[in-house]
């Protein structure tokens, strides 16, 4: 079984995103960022609930070099991929 993690970097590279790309664990500034892509500048991770303030802090550093972060409930991710999939394709979309 996948974990998670692996769901979310399996719908990255998915045909449908084409022709974007997406880094898996890149460092932007003093963080450390899961998957990212750099043309549309947007950032896509899962959400942690115990993490939510630190979540908060790179959002808020990562918005203000011009990044966009776009957090995936992992229920969602794992019960609607779809959905999640649909989510990223809107977000890459220019001019969001």
């Amino acid at each position: 079984m996948l974990s998670t993690d692996d769901r979310l970097r399996r719908l990255l590279r998915s045909r449908s995103l084409h022709p974007h790309h997406f880094t898996a664990r890149c460092e932007i500034g003093p963080f450390v960022v899961a998957n990212v892509c750099a043309e549309r500048s947007l950032v896509v991770e899962l959400q942690v609930q115990a993490e939510e303030q630190r979540q908060q802090e790179r959002a808020a550093f990562l918005a203000g070099l011009g990044y966009t972060v776009l957090r995936i409930c992992p229920r969602e991710l794992q019960r609607q991929p779809g959905k999640a999939l649909r989510r990223v394709r809107a977000a890459l979309r220019p001019g969001r």
